[in-house]
C-alpha cells in the first residue's frame, strides 16, 4: 500500500485519498505538458473508457491497467478544471442513497 492508499484493518476495504490522488496526477499532466482542458482531457479520458472496455471484453489490455488510466485521466481532468471531489462524492451518496457521512449500505455480496 502507498500513503494515500490503505486495507482497511479487517482487509475488506480501501481508503484512497482521492485529493491526493488528482493533485499528484495533475502535476504529472503538467509536468509531462499534457492538456487537462476539458477539450483535450474529454478525448483522452474517452479513449481510457474504450480502451477499459475492450480490456474487459478480452479483446486486449489488462483491465487494472486500463482502469487505473481511466482514473488517472479523470482524476487529473476533474482538478484541472476545478471540480470539487467532495462535490463528487456527494452527488454519488446521493445516487447511492446512502448516509452522508459513510458509503455504508445494505448490500449482499456482489
Amino acid at each position: 500500500m502507498s500513503d494515500w492508499s490503505k486495507e482497511a484493518p479487517t482487509g475488506g476495504a480501501l481508503y484512497v485519498d482521492l485529493e491526493k490522488l488528482s493533485r499528484v496526477s495533475l502535476a504529472k499532466c503538467l509536468a509531462e505538458g499534457w492538456d487537462r482542458r476539458w477539450t483535450h482531457a474529454g478525448c483522452y479520458l474517452h479513449l481510457e473508457v474504450s480502451e477499459l472496455i475492450e480490456a474487459i471484453r478480452g479483446k486486449r489490455g489488462d483491465p487494472a491497467a486500463e482502469a487505473s488510466d481511466v482514473l488517472f485521466a479523470l482524476l487529473s481532468m476533474l482538478r484541472a478544471n476545478g471540480v470539487s471531489l467532495v462535490d463528487v462524492v456527494g452527488a454519488l451518496r446521493g445516487q447511492l442513497q446512502c448516509d452522508t457521512h459513510t458509503l455504508d449500505l445494505e448490500v449482499s455480496d456482489v
